[in-house]
């Protein structure tokens, strides 16, 4: 009498071409989710440089109405313009209140642990997005001045 095999399972070759089809996936994917990731942060870098933008101005705005300008300092920090959560960011805006426009008035300065930097953008600018990326900056505020190094 004969005994019947049992064929259950799968072949050594049947798991080899899984695994090499899994591979192939995993190696076309990883660098969209990777260029993903980097858009993002670099968006959110953007969006929070025009909020720091939008916040120095209304401060500036605000002390001009009041009548108080004139005791405005030359940079401001982010506390100073009232963003309280800055996370991983260092903000410093210099105000020049001797610009021919307003949009040059303030110029921005941030940078971020990934490396990320605006340095001495006007407003117009941030709106375009054009920041820095080539090594990581170290933020100086001084009275006179905001420096990125």
């Amino acid at each position: 009498m004969r005994k019947k095999m049992n064929n259950k399972g799968f072949t050594l070759i049947e798991l080899l071409a899984v695994i090499i089809v899994l591979a192939i996936i995993m190696v076309l994917a990883i660098p969209s989710v990777l260029n993903a990731s980097n858009s993002a942060k670099k968006k959110s870098f953007v969006i929070y440089a025009q909020r720091v933008a939008e916040k120095a101005a209304e401060y500036v705005s605000y002390n001009q109405l009041n009548g108080t300008s004139s005791s405005l300092g030359k940079t401001f920090s982010a506390a100073d313009i009232g963003l309280t959560d800055t996370g991983t960011y260092k903000v410093c805006v210099k105000y020049d209140s001797s610009a021919s426009s307003d949009t040059d008035m303030l110029k921005i300065y941030i940078t971020d642990e990934d490396n990320y930097y605006f340095d001495g953008k006007s407003m117009n600018e941030l709106n375009d997005g054009n920041l820095g990326t080539d090594g990581k900056k170290t933020l100086t505020k001084t009275d006179d001045t905001c420096k990125l190094s």
